[in-house]
Order: structure tokens, then C-alpha cells, then sequence
């Protein structure tokens, strides 16, 4: 499996302030809210390896979202915004990815199992989990 996420934390009862921007400007995105503690996220993610397989796109238009991000975030420069780029081979997986606030990177990290959370704790202080982020799972890519 292997799926790029656009994270971003979302004040409630604005839920969709971003979603016409965040169409436009990451047009192979699904978007799905997920409530983690007292946090609304809004999670956009792009099924590179689905893509790939079908023959749907081309490489460089699924991998452009890491470059778009900053887009949007030099549009919103008050906003916290996370890209993670995850590889899984069954139960393995490796996370890329890094926090944008305007058009800075403003902390970096990759590596195995829970290398995420650090990029999450940005936008979510007291997040902290032993469970594996739900966005992660089969079950939230394929029930879109």
C-alpha cells in the first residue's frame, strides 16, 4: 500500500471551509473528516499504488502533492498543514513526511512503526496513541 495524506486540523462547524481550495488544488485527493480526542482533522489522501496499478495517472501527477502542499499553505500561513507519505509491505511500513506552516517545512521525520506521531503532536499537542492512526488502515482508504 502506499498513499500520500494532506493532514489538517479543522475548527468544527467550519468543516468545509478549505474543500473547494483543497479540490482544486489536490484534484486526485478523496477527503474524510476523523475525529482523533478533540481534534477534527481533515484527512486528504491520494492512493498512489491503486493509481499506479490502473494506470490512472502518471507518476508525477500522484507524487505532486507533496510539492502542492506549500500552495496551499502559503495561502493560510496561520495554518499548521502535514504531508506523510506511507510505504507498506503487509504489516511494515515506512512514513515520510514533514509539518508546512506558510511556505516554511517547520519539522521533518521518517523512519518505521510510529515515526508519525512526532508530525502529528504539531497539529496535536497531546495526541499520543498505541493504536496505529486510523487514516492508515485498509479499511479508511477503501471505504470511500
Amino acid at each position: 500500500m502506499e498513499v500520500s495524506y494532506i493532514i489538517i486540523p479543522v475548527v468544527e462547524g467550519r468543516e468545509e471551509i478549505f474543500n473547494e481550495e483543497l479540490s482544486t488544488i489536490f484534484p486526485l485527493a478523496k477527503m474524510k473528516y476523523l475525529r482523533i480526542e478533540n481534534q477534527l482533522l481533515l484527512v486528504l489522501y491520494i492512493n498512489v499504488e491503486y493509481y499506479l496499478k490502473h494506470k490512472m495517472y502518471s507518476e508525477a501527477e500522484l507524487y505532486r502533492a507533496e510539492q502542492d502542499i506549500f500552495v496551499f499553505a502559503h495561502r493560510k500561513p496561520y495554518l499548521k498543514c502535514v504531508f506523510i507519505h506511507m510505504i507498506c509491505a503487509g504489516t511494515n511500513c515506512y512514513f515520510e513526511g514533514f509539518v508546512v506552516r506558510n511556505k516554511s517545512v517547520i519539522l521533518e521525520s521518517s523512519g518505521v512503526k510510529d515515526s508519525y506521531v512526532k508530525l502529528l503532536k504539531e497539529i496535536m499537542p497531546s495526541y499520543y496513541t498505541s493504536d496505529k492512526f486510523e487514516a492508515f488502515s485498509r479499511a479508511f482508504i477503501e471505504n470511500t
